[in-house]
């Protein structure tokens, strides 16, 4: 990931110092490295409807893939983190995101959070509506706002 990151920041149409990383579903785990190590160019971490810890039955998975362990970690500050809910999420996801916002109560890092009472996971795909389109763009305004001008 991180090569696919410094290919992208090479471009020339890419300002390298305004980059956001945004992690759906499955990937909301590497966030965690993202969180533990921010580099200054990292401006803003989007987590929609994510996993953020391992799951029932995924078997080993390394313990650095914990972004709430990141948080608990502390370090340095991390960049603001953006938090998509699902409203109606699987119970086993929902647990992982509930300990990554415990966490972040703890450590005291800010996290904005949308919810989308009534979205299930992967609600812009399976769910299009008014509260899902809404969530989305408000999302995207967030993400773009942290860019900057």
């Amino acid at each position: 990931m991180t090569e696919a990151i410094e290919l992208l920041r090479a471009d020339p149409r890419v300002d390298p110092e305004r980059i956001a990383l945004w992690f759906f579903s499955g990937a909301g785990m590497l966030a965690a490295d993202w969180i533990a190590a921010p580099p200054g160019w990292l401006r803003c971490l989007a987590l929609t409807y994510p996993v953020l810890a391992p799951l029932p039955g995924w078997g080993a998975v390394a313990p650095r893939l914990r972004p709430a362990g990141a948080l608990r970690a502390g370090g340095r500050t991390p960049p603001p983190l953006l938090l998509t809910r699902a409203g109606l999420e699987t119970p086993h996801i929902a647990a992982t995101v509930e300990e990554f916002v415990t966490a972040a109560e703890e450590t005291k890092i800010p996290v904005e959070i949308i919810d989308v009472p009534h979205g299930v996971h992967g609600f812009e795909i399976h769910n299009p509506t008014d509260e899902s389109r809404k969530a989305v763009t408000r999302a995207v305004r967030t993400v773009l706002a942290h860019l900057g001008p």
